[in-house]
């Protein structure tokens, strides 16, 4: 890449088995949306080459409660 150029790395953020966003991350400002595992393989649809996910219930309580769906994940996206 050129000095001009970057590149974007779409998150997908897990809480409770659901795909959120965070308002400035706060817990308490959250977005619901679908399944985490259909936004993965949103982005991945569009050529996403690489993709940041988040537990936020590991980071947010310190255990990880999503593993089985970041593993479905990559078996989805590869």
């Amino acid at each position: 890449m050129s000095e001009a150029e970057f590149e974007l790395y779409p998150a997908v953020d897990i809480r409770d088995g659901r795909a959120v966003r965070l308002t400035q991350g706060r817990a308490d400002a959250a977005t619901e949306y679908d399944d985490p595992v259909d936004a993965a393989m949103r982005f991945a649809a569009t050529g996403t080459r690489w993709l940041h996910v988040v537990d936020l219930d590991a980071a947010f309580t310190g255990e990880p409660r999503n593993r089985h769906l970041i593993e479905r994940i990559v078996d989805a996206t590869g």
